[in-house]
């Protein structure tokens, strides 16, 4: 592979090449001849899937610590699956693997159209309309899946395949985010257990940080938009079908079904 910056003609192939991959009975891509080789690059590649896909539905942001500049991914039409109420589990076709990821997710209760200043913090938090328990579900539409470089994986979306979104979370102002547990289970076994395990610690400088690059680089953020804030318990990988739940004890818990 080589090193070379994109062109646009590189970034369309790209493009091309993972929109092909989301076919139903599609396969993994090939990998392209040229990668990413910035962060701005991949977000071209985004942009390109997107613009083919329909409306964004929402965003997910993270970052490695908390002195690590932010990224992000759109999560693409019908990626937004909210959990249902009546007790009984979602059942959710994913590709084999698949991975899930315990997170906090907030709905937006205001539009953020395009312009050339970022909104101001306060605004940002004062658009919130409410906070959530979210799982993310994964995929790699890559060949080499996420042993991939990191930046072709962002160019992927992130390999986002969607967010099931659970209960709300009223006093998510309150969450200490150093002693915080988070759990993600399967098939009623816990598979992974964090204390603290949000690697930003908070979960408002990247909702800023976020609107402010969708603002300003990604043509603005829709009224009731979904922003998920990063991870809590790593990406888990499974290989078969299988019933999972996210939970942050004290705050809520939701449950699906993953059918393979």
């Amino acid at each position: 592979m080589t090193m070379n910056l994109m062109s646009s003609t590189d970034t369309a192939a790209f493009a091309e090449v993972l929109l092909a991959a989301r076919g139903a009975r599609a396969s993994r891509a090939v990998m392209p001849k040229v990668l990413p080789q910035t962060e701005a690059a991949a977000y071209q590649v985004q942009d390109l899937v997107r613009a083919q896909l329909g409306a964004t539905e929402g965003w997910k942001v993270g970052a490695a610590n908390p002195t690590a500049q932010p990224n992000c991914s759109p999560v693409l039409k019908g990626g937004i699956i909210w959990a249902g109420t009546s007790g009984i589990p979602l059942s959710i076709p994913v590709p084999k693997p698949s991975g899930i990821e315990v997170e906090i997710a907030f709905k937006m209760g205001r539009a953020f159209p395009a312009a050339t200043v970022a909104p101001s913090k306060a605004d940002v938090v004062a658009a919130i309309a409410s906070a959530h328990i979210a799982m993310e579900l994964c995929a790699c539409r890559l060949a080499d899946g996420p042993k991939s470089p990191p930046l072709a994986n962002l160019a992927d979306n992130g390999m986002n395949l969607g967010f099931i979104v659970g209960p709300e979370v009223p006093n998510w102002r309150e969450i200490d985010m150093h002693t915080q547990v988070a759990r993600a289970y399967v098939d009623n076994a816990i598979a992974v257990d964090t204390t603290g395990g949000h690697t930003h610690k908070d979960l408002i400088a990247l909702l800023v940080w976020l609107v402010g690059h969708v603002v300003t680089t990604r043509g603005g953020l829709s009224n009731g938009a979904i922003v998920a804030t990063g991870s809590w318990t790593g990406l888990h990988w499974l290989d078969h079908a299988s019933n999972v739940a996210a939970e942050f004890p004290g705050l809520g818990r939701l449950e699906a079904r993953l059918a393979m």
